[in-house]
């Protein structure tokens, strides 16, 4: 189960700053492969999915919710057969996409990247018969904010 909670309060001169990540005021990173997204990306590509408001999905990615995949209901409690919402929706997809470009298995990749409606530019195309670490880094470049 996945317990994180950050929130960070700065009171200044500007007033009070809250890091959240459901407000699109955190973003999570890999410094190692040079990326970094926020919530509100991976909200924004699964909205049209689930036809719920950007704002009620980031919060479904966060905290401590679950969807179910065969009831398409999501919860708070968990329970059989429901998964961690950020878990889910957000690390699996980038693990698996990850893993398939470093196992050079381009037929998973481009289903991968199809789902995640990440668009190649066509000279970037030609990198993707590259495989490998090449491809991982076009990845870096297209996905880092």
């Amino acid at each position: 189960m996945l317990s994180l909670q950050l929130m960070v309060m700065i009171n200044g001169p500007i007033g009070e700053l809250q890091v959240d990540p459901r407000k699109a005021t955190f973003g999570f990173s890999a410094d190692l492969h040079g990326w970094a997204f926020t919530l509100k990306e991976f909200a924004e590509m699964y909205g049209s999915k689930f036809q719920i408001e950007l704002d009620k999905l980031m919060n479904h990615l966060w905290d401590e919710n679950f969807f179910s995949s065969t009831e398409k209901k999501w919860s708070q409690t968990g329970g059989e057969g429901y998964l961690h919402g950020f878990c889910q929706f957000v690390l699996d997809p980038i693990f698996r996409l990850f893993k398939a470009i470093i196992d050079c298995k381009k037929y998973q990749y481009t289903q991968l990247l199809e789902k995640l409606n990440i668009k190649l530019e066509d000279d970037d195309r030609d990198k993707l018969e590259e495989g490998g670490k090449s491809l991982l880094e076009l990845f870096r470049f297209i996905h880092s904010p």
